[in-house]
């Protein structure tokens, strides 16, 4: 089981520093979803599992993490 607030807001940071650095030119639900992608990409996550991390992920790189 993976710990899905701990990952959310570790994407989020990573999200927040490609955003500050210029890898990225925005972050929308695409760019969350591509760094979420990489991140589980060994695991086998239920659907309700990525949905959680999208929304979790979201606000917590609206909240400035």
């Amino acid at each position: 089981m993976i710990d899905v607030p701990a990952l959310s807001k570790r994407i989020a940071a990573d999200l927040m520093v490609d955003l500050r650095s210029g890898k990225l030119a925005k972050v929308g639900i695409e760019e969350v979803r591509e760094a979420i992608a990489k991140e589980t990409a060994n695991l086998s996550l239920d659907p309700w599992t990525i949905e959680s991390l999208e929304i979790r992920t979201l606000r917590a790189f609206i909240s400035g993490v």
